[in-house]
């Protein structure tokens, strides 16, 4: 599961199960009807975070503290702690020698479309990709019609 082995494949499809299964619960659990909470989600394009980490890191704290006055958390403190993650990731792609995330341009295995289509096709890999892309393409149909059963996933 490490760098470069399909680790994040597995993490997804994990995420996906215990993201239904979180909502689920928490619809669902009296202690959340009772208290009248519900589960939101922020979700954040790579591609954004990448070529604007401050921005990106401001939208989540305004979507974290979203209803919070000023004595709680200012706007300059979360602008301030925006511009110090900021610093940190720039510091940490010059450590590393990348100009950008890991993920831009890295193709060094070849025609991802061949390897994905030798995969799909492999008897042992194929199988279960084949349940994993089924689950995304299930939750992201749930997602688009606004909808979230648990379809036995």
């Amino acid at each position: 599961q490490g760098y470069n082995y399909g680790g994040d494949i597995l993490r997804m499809a994990h995420n996906i199960i215990k993201w239904k299964e979180t909502s689920n619960r928490v619809r669902f659990g009296e202690e959340y009807v009772a208290a009248r909470k519900e589960l939101q989600v922020y979700t954040m394009s790579l591609d954004d975070f990448i070529s604007d980490p401050a921005g990106s890191a401001l939208r989540f704290f305004d979507f974290v503290f979203e209803g919070a006055t000023a004595a709680e958390v200012t706007h300059e403190e979360k602008w301030e702690v925006a511009q110090m993650y900021a610093e940190y990731y720039r510091q940490k792609m010059v450590e590393s020698g990348r100009s950008g995330h890991v993920t831009h341009n890295n193709n060094k295995r070849g025609d991802p479309t061949a390897l994905k289509e030798y995969l799909r096709h492999d008897p042992v890999y194929g199988p279960p990709l084949s349940k994993i892309e089924k689950l995304v393409e299930v939750s992201l149909l749930d997602t688009t019609i606004g909808r979230d059963k648990n379809d036995g996933m």
